[in-house]
């Protein structure tokens, strides 16, 4: 008799679990179907429990009705299960099986109650109408439902129909139950263990995972995990009354019943680390996974937390998505921000950054975050597009309530549909990478930062050297005027030439050397920009030579093209001068559509060994040096598409050689600086 109660906990605790879990009208509607089932069991308990007839008739007929309304709420479960979307289902189905119930009910308690007969198990009900109005509500109730169900089907996406499938099953499962239980209604078998408590536990169970979970695990995977869990859980209960039957003599002491609350302790500690260990195993004996979920997500929050590129993100995600999952490919876009997205953001796609070696599309924003499916996303193109990458699903990644990225996921090497594990693992991902793009993006901002710092410091290292040349204009005018050289009209024509020599040095540097700027774009004449540049070294290029040919215009910002070509030439002057060459040569030259400078000393030159690295790491041949001018040319030369070829052999100096695509024509002539 205990077990009927038993199995009423049973299904209210798991429709307590299932509100908990998710509050939407398909978790109400299987908790409302929970609690009818428990009155069931209730009422099997009263009529199995109770002998007086007298006290038995009202309890049993209250909690009967529980029993009355199981068709109905199983019809509004199925209902809300495939997304309340028919309106012929509440019409034809609910609302009929709703009136059926009443009228059943109402009978039942006032004018027509059923009789209750004696048997050996206890009481049951008699066989009257309202016993066939009752099955013949199940039985057209559950065939429709499934009916409805089975046209849904045809119009689900690839994830509900996996959902629906197990939907199908559980109501096959209590079509069969059900008939089993009301077949049996007129025997004494009605009242046994197997009919009352394991249809109620089976119809239950069966409807508690679809309800809680998006996406529902495959057949095999489910028997796997559930036959490890239950194998699991009853070596504990073997073992656990096999134990205490040890202490049966000291169960009356305090010492007996202190050690067998300690063995309960030790079992709820240890099923989760046991089951931990035994679930993965039996997904790989199965085929139905590869990767223990939680091992995976512990050890790549590790790994994506000190990411501090894109480059060692997309490294990350390639271990994680190819190797791990074994997906055939992905492609990582990152959106603009929403202050650039379209003035109607719903009709126009918007343009998608690409990151990596992936192609580019156009994709409207989703609006929301997680996993879609390939046939769950709204917009058209958009699922084109996966279908021409063979991709199957997508991950949003959402940040401060805006779309910030897509992650476009191609299917498994193996051709399976992807597991429950790996749409749990994507949706994890998201979540992560969501946090990850606004750390990369504080990063990038601060390498910004420090590449322009790293630009200023080669310059002051420049006009260190170099500042005795502004010193010096005033140091003239100060010989001529106190000690009164010349007449006044040559003192006056010198003091003139060193006043515009000496502003012109300080207009050039001041015009590097000032703060944060915004970069200014414009057509630039390389062959002028040059020019000012060698001003500053004028006095070290005697033995120097100059080809710089006219109408020389690239794209570009002055500002950074005059710090770069300031650094190279500084660092061919110092490499002369330490090789004891016979001074440099800068030329400038068109060449079909681009424009090339080249910069050559006689120097020491690079040893081959270091040549190939120059660009990676802070490189210098002097011993005072620390490399960062070279690092300012090679960001320089790549803001503006320029490349940059070094040629060199040792103790025979080196030449840089850069090459500018030629400016476009579009541009007007008053941006020409």
């Amino acid at each position: 008799m205990a077990q009927y109660l038993f199995a009423a906990f049973i299904d209210l605790l798991i429709a307590a679990i299932a509100i908990s879990k998710t509050r939407t009208l398909t978790s109400w509607a299987y908790a409302c179907l929970a609690a009818c089932f428990a009155s069931w069991s209730v009422e099997l308990f009263f009529l199995s429990a109770i002998d007086d007839p007298d006290k038995l008739r009202p309890l049993f007929q209250t909690f009967r009705i529980g029993m009355f309304f199981i068709p109905p709420v199983c019809a509004t479960y199925c209902w809300a299960f495939v997304g309340a979307r028919s309106r012929n289902f509440p019409r034809f189905v609910i609302l009929p099986s709703i009136l059926t119930t009443l009228v059943s009910s109402l009978a039942s308690v006032t004018c027509c109650p059923s009789a209750l007969r004696s048997v050996e198990a206890g009481y049951l009900p008699a066989i009257d109408p309202t016993y066939y109005v009752f099955i013949s509500n199940v039985i057209v109730t559950l065939l429709l439902s499934i009916g409805f169900v089975v046209i849904d089907h045809r119009r689900q996406t690839e994830r509900q129909k996996r959902r629906t499938n197990w939907l199908l099953f559980a109501l096959a499962v209590g079509l069969t139950t059900g008939l089993a239980s009301i077949a049996f209604m007129p025997t004494n078998t009605y009242l046994s263990k197997l009919v009352g408590t394991g249809s109620s536990i089976a119809i239950v169970t069966s409807l508690f995972y679809p309800t809680i979970r998006n996406h529902v695990m495959d057949l095999k995977l489910a028997i796997a995990v559930w036959s490890s869990r239950a194998l699991v859980l009853g070596f504990f209960l073997v073992s656990f009354i096999w134990i205490s039957a040890g202490f049966r003599e000291q169960s009356k002491s305090l010492g007996g019943t202190l050690a067998i609350l300690a063995l309960v302790v030790l079992a709820l500690e240890t099923y989760p680390l046991v089951i931990r260990r035994i679930v993965p195993g039996a997904k790989r004996l199965t085929g139905s996974g590869n990767y223990d979920i939680f091992d995976v997500k512990r050890m790549y929050h590790q790994r994506l937390v000190g990411c501090a590129s894109l480059g060692a993100l997309t490294s990350q995600l390639d271990e994680l998505l190819l190797r791990t999952v074994g997906l055939n490919d992905y492609h990582f876009f990152v959106l603009p921000r929403k202050d650039q997205w379209p003035a109607d953001p719903v009709n126009s796609p918007v343009k998608v950054v690409r990151l990596e070696r992936r192609p580019e599309l156009e994709v409207t924003p989703l609006g929301r975050g997680g996993v879609l499916m390939k046939d769950e996303i709204p917009d058209p193109a958009f699922r084109d597009a996966m279908r021409q990458v063979n991709a199957g699903a997508c991950l949003c990644v959402v940040h401060q309530h805006r779309l910030s990225a897509v992650l476009v996921i191609e299917g498994r090497n193996d051709g399976r549909y992807y597991s429950y594990d790996d749409i749990r693992l994507f949706e994890w991902l998201a979540e992560e990478m969501s946090c990850m793009l606004d750390r990369l993006e504080i990063y990038r901002e601060l390498e910004c930062e420090l590449y322009e710092a790293k630009k200023r410091l080669s310059l002051l290292t420049v006009m260190n050297h170099y500042h005795h040349d502004i010193k010096a204009p005033l140091a003239i005018i100060d010989g001529i005027v106190s000690q009164q050289l010349y007449d006044s009209e040559k003192q006056r024509k010198i003091i003139l030439e060193q006043v515009e020599l000496g502003s012109k040095l300080i207009t050039t540097m001041a015009g590097i050397l000032k703060g944060k700027r915004q970069r200014q774009v414009v057509r630039a004449c390389l062959d002028e920009v040059l020019r000012d540049c060698l001003f500053l070294f004028q006095k070290n290029l005697a033995d120097s030579t100059i080809e710089l040919d006219g109408a020389l215009v690239v794209s570009g910002d002055v500002d950074d093209l005059k710090i770069m070509f300031v650094n190279l030439i500084k660092n061919a002057l110092e490499s002369s001068r330490d090789g004891q060459g016979r001074g440099i040569q800068v030329r400038a030259w068109r060449e079909r559509e681009c424009i090339k400078v080249s910069v050559a000393d006689q120097g020491t030159g690079i040893i081959p060994e270091r040549l190939h690295r120059i660009w990676d790491e802070p490189f210098t041949t002097k011993p005072q040096g620390n490399g960062i001018g070279l690092q300012a040319v090679k960001r320089i030369a790549d803001e503006h598409q320029a490349t940059v070829a070094v040629r060199s052999e040792p103790d025979r100096g080196a030449e840089f050689v850069l090459s500018f695509p030629a400016a476009s024509q579009a541009m007007p002539a008053e941006e020409i600086a």
